[in-house]
């Protein structure tokens, strides 16, 4: 593709503008988001204690309506962050996982294409110099059946 350029473990594209650096996306999944869910869950936690001592000073429907605020905040804050003890079951922890997941696949997809092509080249080069590409150092002896007019 002209103007892709694949350097080292950053993509780039100019003509889609895409920059992607395979490192740091993956370090992004694995430790600044996660650190960040840590310091958010801390937060909110000391809220969530907070509204608890607050559902004490209410009374009546007012009691009710308060502790039913407060366990769709805490069902939220745990579906969005996960807990102390699970952070894993929050959404924001699997999309961190998601972010390593695609960080990784990427890479070694990549890696492949790569190494596919620089095969593809030598074994092209062989052929050019004379030699099938079988006979070359390091390749396998195998050759295809040569091709013949029916």
């Amino acid at each position: 593709m002209p103007g892709t350029h694949l350097t080292g473990d950053t993509y780039t594209d100019p003509a889609a503008d895409i920059l992607m650096h395979l490192t740091a996306l993956w370090t992004v999944g694995k430790t600044t988001i996660p650190g960040h869910v840590d310091e958010l869950a801390d937060a909110l936690g000391a809220i969530i204690d907070a509204l608890d001592a607050v559902e004490l000073n209410w009374a009546g429907d007012s009691q009710k309506e308060a502790v039913d605020v407060n366990n769709r905040w805490k069902t939220a804050v745990t579906s969005l962050f996960g807990t102390k003890k699970n952070p894993g079951q929050g959404v924001i922890s699997r999309i961190a996982g998601g972010l390593q997941g695609a960080a990784l696949n990427l890479s070694t997809t990549e890696s492949s294409v790569v190494d596919l092509w620089q095969t593809y080249i030598s074994k092209l080069e062989d052929m050019l110099a004379g030699r099938p590409p079988g006979d070359a150092p390091g390749g396998d002896g195998e050759q295809s059946v040569p091709i013949s007019e029916v």
